[in-house]
């Protein structure tokens, strides 16, 4: 009877551990920082007019709570670090890329003071493109200086990763649900 009860228990597990090794569901969370003690580097253009015209933005029911608050705890002012974007959402499994639009801040004349897109493709490893636009604008409201971060990379399953790009910081997480 132990033996029994020992192999349900065993299956149980190993069922589903499997299950979440081949979810197709996952949680994904994106955090661009700037690190306040370095200087920015402003791009020789401004943020594209239209930039996300043609990416759907992140459907209500896709946005979740955020899992790394023990990390933005420590990325304060006071620390030397500000939160220009911090987004967590739950994606469905894609061999194709999957764009996503995300902004933060009040939009001014068609442009936040963070705009720009994610491009994840889920297959054996996590394919990543970013590009993304740092605004400033003037005190009339209009675009006077842009920040660009454009990365591609690779990522694993379940890190936190950190991408450096000078005085911005990108930490993303891709974890099966």
């Amino acid at each position: 009877m132990r033996k029994i009860i020992l192999g349900f228990v065993l299956l149980a597990c190993s069922s589903s551990w499997a299950a979440n090794a081949t979810s197709n569901t996952h949680n994904i969370e994106l955090i661009i920082f700037r690190q306040t003690q370095m200087e920015p580097v402003y791009s020789s253009r401004l943020a594209p007019d239209r930039l996300l015209a043609e990416i759907q933005p992140l459907k209500p029911e896709q946005i979740r709570i955020s899992l790394l608050s023990n990390v933005t705890s420590k990325l304060t002012p006071e620390n030397g670090y500000e939160i220009l974007l911090h987004r967590a959402w739950l994606q469905n499994k894609s061999p194709r890329f999957v764009s996503y639009a995300l902004t933060s801040g009040e939009e001014s004349f068609g442009h936040h003071p963070v705009e720009g897109f994610i491009k994840i493709r889920q297959d054996r490893a996590n394919e990543v493109e970013l590009n993304f636009w740092i605004n400033q604008f003037q005190a009339d409201g209009n675009l006077e200086r842009s920040e660009q971060l454009q990365r591609s990379v690779v990522l694993p399953y379940k890190e936190l990763n950190f991408i450096d790009y000078g005085s911005l910081g990108v930490l993303i997480r891709i974890m099966p649900q």
